[in-house]
């Protein structure tokens, strides 16, 4: 994974910021195949963002094959820790990844903290990735 920094962005598309919706410009595809030897590009952009209980983040996310410039993978969704559902799936996920040296379980901790909650919700986005869907190199 590399990460174009907002000057080198800017540098090759005269932009320093573009959406996961918007075309990608000819000059980064180019500086991203050849370049760089990149498989695909994946966009991502925060959609919704409300730090304060119920908390709620959304992304959108995409992956473009440069082989052919296919979207192989899409994701748009919103996390809201006010749905039951969505809690108790990011309360398990709490359970599932806690790491402290001494556990000790406090009661959705995560529903409180807007870091740990975007860290479920990308979990949630990147388990829906396709695990291999880019065109072969051949």
């Amino acid at each position: 994974v590399v990460q174009i920094d907002r000057d080198s962005l800017s540098c090759l598309s005269g932009n320093t910021t573009f959406g996961s919706v918007d075309p990608i410009p000819e000059s980064l595809l180019l500086y991203a195949t050849e370049t760089l030897e990149a498989d695909a590009i994946l966009t991502i952009d925060l959609t919704s963002y409300h730090p304060y209980r119920p908390i709620r983040m959304g992304a959108r996310c995409r992956l473009i094959d440069l082989k052919n410039l296919e979207v192989v993978w899409a994701v748009d969704e919103t996390f809201d820790s006010a749905r039951a559902d969505v809690a108790s799936e990011a309360m398990r996920y709490e359970a599932r990844t806690r790491t402290a040296a001494f556990p000790v379980f406090t009661g959705s901790s995560i529903l409180r903290s807007p870091r740990r909650f975007a860290e479920f919700a990308a979990e949630m986005c990147f388990l829906s990735l396709p695990e291999n869907r880019l065109s072969p190199k051949f």
